[in-house]
């Protein structure tokens, strides 16, 4: 699990986890709620690993079109 710090109450967090024994990674948006403690929101994207190198392709298409 990776973090991304994107403003003190918000992060953006990158995980692998298992679903009905079922592998997928998770690019998703945590907020921080009154007790300090970062909660997932709606905002995110989840898919199998077989499409890791693909999403990270066109990451890397649009960074290197800028």
């Amino acid at each position: 699990m990776t973090d991304i710090h994107k403003s003190d109450d918000i992060i953006i967090r990158i995980s692998e986890n298992d679903y009905q024994d079922h592998k997928f990674i998770d690019v998703r948006q945590y907020y921080k709620d009154s007790d300090g403690e970062f909660k997932p929101t709606k905002k995110g994207v989840t898919f199998s690993p077989d499409l890791l190198q693909d999403v990270i392709k066109a990451l890397k298409e649009i960074f290197e079109v800028k």
